[in-house]
């Protein structure tokens, strides 16, 4: 009877982990060497009423005629506009049938070896079998991931500090300005979708700086409110189209008017505490 120790049975399963690992790299081998090698198919002679063995005819290629007794299969390369892709016994090569449509441009052009790929051009990506348009992000919202042929765009709203006044599928959120750096006063505080405002003192004010500063708010706002939109010819756009438009005078006007009295007691007050006793915020967005 054999006597088994603790060492003799540490040996036995070093042994037996040494002889799997040999047996799963023996398979391993076996299976790149037979994915080396041209594949194989079964033909059977009319002629001898053999069954034989035949290679296949590599990517690029078709049969043209089966093997025999004495011959190997014989192939033909594909004609222009055809093409195999795999290792095969096709009679004839496979047509180039695949043509890219609407907002697709090619990938890869058709040759021996591969159908013609298609892809959603720039500014598109696919979805359900259509190029759709990616989507651009509104005023206050940046890109947070750029879309791609395959996924559209991802936005997200712009963090505190930071802001993004145009409807774009690219534009990213940008910081504030920082009025302080530059040497001037924050005349009003930004929001999501406008920076900051910035002036050097209150005679720059009183030189028509306020009027600037106005230009720029509206602007800003008829970026945020005058969208472009895809309007069919009929009554009910030229109806929208007028309301957006009466829209757009009502937030002017009153924008125009609250800056105006802002601007006003900015200049009324004493200079040294123009700007910390008037500061103005219009968080209109947030």
């Amino acid at each position: 009877m054999i006597n088994w120790t603790s060492d003799n049975i540490n040996m036995l399963f070093t042994i037996l982990v040494v002889l799997a690992s040999v047996d799963l790299s023996c398979s391993a081998m076996k299976e790149v060497l037979q994915s080396q090698t041209p594949a194989t198919y079964h033909h059977l002679d009319s002629s001898t009423g053999q069954l034989l063995t035949c290679h296949r005819c590599p990517p690029g290629h078709h049969m043209s005629a089966h093997c025999t007794a004495t011959t190997q299969t014989v192939c033909t390369p594909c004609p222009s506009g055809h093409y195999t892709q795999y290792w095969n016994y096709l009679h004839k090569c496979l047509y180039c049938g695949t043509f890219c449509g609407e907002h697709q441009v090619v990938k890869e052009e058709c040759s021996v070896l591969n159908d013609r790929v298609c892809e959603c051009k720039g500014g598109y990506f696919w979805d359900a079998d259509f190029c759709i348009r990616h989507t651009e992000c509104p005023s206050g919202y940046g890109v947070k991931r750029r879309g791609t042929t395959e996924t559209d765009t991802e936005c997200e709203k712009c963090p505190h500090g930071s802001f993004s006044y145009s409807t774009s599928s690219r534009a990213l959120c940008v910081n504030h300005t920082d009025c302080a750096s530059l040497g001037r006063k924050t005349v009003l505080r930004g929001t999501c979708w406008h920076d900051n405002l910035c002036a050097l003192s209150c005679e720059e004010l009183k030189d028509g700086g306020g009027y600037h500063i106005i230009d720029k708010i509206l602007i800003w706002t008829s970026v945020v409110y005058f969208k472009p939109k895809i309007l069919k010819q009929n009554w009910w756009s030229i109806f929208y189209l007028l309301q957006t438009f009466m829209k757009l005078i009502f937030v002017y006007f009153c924008i125009t008017l609250v800056l105006c009295i802002s601007i006003t007691l900015v200049l009324l007050t004493d200079k040294s505490k123009c700007f910390p006793r008037w500061q103005v915020s219009l968080n209109y967005s947030e």
